[in-house]
C-alpha cells in the first residue's frame, strides 16, 4: 500500500511552487543549482495525448532533467497542482503503481492540462498496462506522460503503446559525448590551468567548434578542411581529451573533478561506490546475481581491448558459468547501458558474423574506472590515474571511446547500431578496429593507433577509404587520413534521438 504522504513528499511544488527545490528530498535540483557547471540537455516539447520515453543509465541525470522540466512548466504558468511525479524505484508492485496513478487522476479531475512523470518505471512489472489504461481513457487528450528508465523493462514494452502517442517520442539520455563535454566544461572558464595560451584556447574553442562538424557519409578527403581548421586547437583538445578519459561524461562526476583542481583524489570515492551499489541493486531487482555479473566484468576487464568468443570467455571465469548465462548477463548489461557488444563482419559475404568473435566496450570511461576499481579493490580515482600511465591502457580506453561515439551517430531506440552500420574485421593475419558503412553501402575503415608515432606502413589492412586515429599525428596519403583522435571526436554529432 502506498501512503499518501509518500506521494505528496515527492511533489513539493504542490505546496511551494517554483521554490520546490529547497524542499525536494531527492536533492537533484539543489545539487543542480549548486553545481559549478549547470549541464544542459536538448529540451523536449511535451504535448498532450503523447507518451515520451527516455532511456538512460543510472546517475546520468534523468531525474534532474525531469525536475528542470517541471520548473520550466511552472514558470510557463502551468498550475503546479497539475504536475505529478513519482519515483517507481520505491514501488513494490504494479498494484502500488495503480494506486499512485489513481490518486493523481482523482486529484487532477478538473485540471485543463495534466503532466505525469514516472521515473525509473522499468522496475515495475506490468507498468505498461497501467500506462495503457490512462492512454485509453477519455481524459488522455489532456494528459502528457513521460517515462524514464533503462531499456530493460521499457524497451520490450513500449511497442505496446504504438497508436497511443509513443511514436517518435523515444529518446536516449547517456553520458555526454566528447563534443558535448567540450562545450559544457569550457563555459565560464572553469578549467584550471596556469598555461595562459591554453587558457585562451579553452575560452575561444566553443565558438570555433559551434559550426564545425563532419558528415560521416561524405568522402574522407572532403573532411580535411574541417580537420585542418580544428588542428589550431590541438593543445586545448588534447588537454580536454585527457580529462575526459578520467571523468567520462557523467555531469556530477565532471563537476566534482573540476571543484578540486589541487586534490590528489579529484573524484570522490562515493561517486564510484554509489554507481557500483546501484548497479548491484539493479541486477538483484532484475533477478540476477551481482556476484556472477562481477565475475563476467572481471573477465572482460582482464582482456580489455581484445576480441572474445563467449565460450572462451567462460573459461576465464573462476566459477563455472555457461555460455548462455554469459550471453544473458551481457544482454542485461547492454540494456542497462553498462557495455556494448560489437560484432565482427564478413566483407566477402557483406554480412555480420553472428557466431564470430565479438568485442565488448564500456559505455563510458567513468563506468570502466568504476568497475576496474571494484575488481581490484583500489581507490578509484588514483587507480584510474595509475591505469592511464600506460600507453597501451590509454589506447584501449581511447578505442572504447571511439566506438561509443561512432555508434551514437545513427543511434535509434529499439535498433542495435552495431548491427546496422558498425562492425570490426579480423582474419588469421589482420584486424581492423571498425568498419563504418555509409548509406551508399561504401565502407570507411577506422583504426585507432594511439601511440607517439604512426606510419601508413603500420596499418596492416586498409579499405578503399580509411581514417587512422592517432595520438598527435596528422597526414594524408591517397584515400587515407591520419588524424589525432582528439580532433576527430569533437566533430561527431550524436543522432537526434540523443538528448
Amino acid at each position: 500500500m502506498v501512503e499518501i504522504s509518500r506521494i505528496i513528499e515527492q511533489n513539493p511544488w504542490w505546496a511551494f511552487g517554483e521554490a520546490f527545490f529547497h524542499y525536494d528530498k531527492s536533492k537533484s535540483m539543489k545539487e543542480y543549482n549548486d553545481a559549478l557547471i549547470k549541464f544542459d540537455r536538448k529540451k523536449l516539447e511535451l504535448k498532450p495525448s503523447n507518451i515520451y520515453a527516455i532511456y538512460g543509465p543510472r546517475q546520468v541525470g534523468k531525474t534532474t532533467e525531469i525536475k528542470k522540466k517541471i520548473l520550466e512548466l511552472i514558470k510557463s504558468k502551468i498550475e503546479p497542482e497539475s504536475i505529478c511525479y513519482f519515483s517507481c524505484y520505491t514501488l513494490a508492485s504494479r498494484n502500488e503503481l495503480r494506486k499512485v496513478l489513481d490518486f493523481f487522476l482523482d486529484k487532477l479531475l478538473e485540471q485543463e492540462k495534466i503532466y505525469i512523470f514516472l521515473d525509473e518505471v522499468n522496475f515495475i512489472k506490468g507498468w505498461v498496462e497501467e500506462v495503457k489504461r490512462i492512454a485509453e481513457s477519455d481524459r488522455f487528450d489532456r494528459i502528457t506522460i513521460l517515462l524514464t528508465g533503462s531499456p530493460f523493462g521499457i524497451k520490450v514494452h513500449t511497442h505496446e503503446l504504438i497508436g497511443r502517442g509513443i511514436e517518435g517520442n523515444r529518446y536516449f539520455m547517456k553520458p555526454l559525448t566528447f563534443r558535448e563535454f567540450v562545450f559544457q566544461v569550457c563555459k565560464d572558464g572553469h578549467l584550471s590551468t596556469q598555461d595562459y595560451s591554453l587558457r585562451k584556447q579553452l575560452e575561444i574553442l566553443p565558438s570555433k567548434l559551434q559550426n564545425s562538424f563532419i558528415d560521416m557519409e561524405k568522402p574522407i578527403l572532403k573532411m580535411i578542411p574541417i580537420f585542418k581548421k580544428l588542428l589550431a586547437f590541438d593543445k586545448s583538445l588534447s588537454f580536454l581529451f585527457n580529462t575526459y578519459l578520467k571523468t567520462g561524461g557523467f555531469p556530477a562526476v565532471i563537476n566534482n573533478y573540476l571543484r578540486k583542481p589541487t586534490n590528489k583524489e579529484r573524484i570522490n570515492a562515493e561517486f564510484y561506490e554509489r554507481f557500483i551499489e546501484l548497479v548491484s541493486k539493479d541486477a538483484l531487482k532484475q533477478g540476477k546475481s551481482d556476484r556472477t555479473m562481477q565475475q563476467i566484468i572481471t573477465a572482460i576487464i582482464k582482456n580489455f581491448g581484445s576480441r572474445y568468443e563467449f565460450g572462451a570467455l567462460s573459461k576465464k571465469i573462476e566459477e563455472p558459468i555457461t555460455s548462455p548465462t554469459i550471453i544473458d548477463y551481457l544482454r542485461l548489461m547492454e540494456d542497462n547501458f553498462l557495455i556494448n557488444v560489437l560484432y565482427s563482419y564478413d566483407i566477402s559475404k557483406k554480412s555480420v558474423k553472428s557466431k564470430g568473435a565479438k568485442k565488448i566496450y564500456f559505455m563510458d570511461p567513468f563506468i570502466f574506472h568504476s568497475f576496474n576499481g571494484w575488481l581490484y579493490g583500489k581507490p578509484n580515482y588514483s587507480f584510474s590515474e595509475e591505469f592511464l600511465l600506460k600507453e597501451t591502457n590509454i589506447s584501449s580506453l581511447a578505442e572504447n571511446v571511439v566506438f561509443t561515439h561512432l555508434a551514437r551517430i545513427k543511434e535509434k531506440p529499439l535498433i542495435k547500431p552495431e548491427n546496422r552500420f558498425l562492425w570490426f574485421y579480423y582474419d588469421v593475419r589482420k584486424e581492423l578496429d571498425f568498419i563504418y558503412q555509409k548509406e551508399n553501402k561504401e565502407y570507411l575503415g577506422i583504426e585507432v593507433k594511439y601511440q607517439p608515432k604512426v606510419s601508413f606502413k603500420d596499418i596492416r589492412f586498409l579499405m578503399k577509404e580509411n581514417l587512422i586515429l592517432s595520438k598527435n599525428e596528422f597526414a594524408v596519403d591517397k584515400n587515407t587520413v591520419i588524424l589525432p583522435i582528439h580532433i576527430f571526436l569533437p566533430l561527431l554529432q550524436a543522432s537526434s534521438n540523443n538528448l
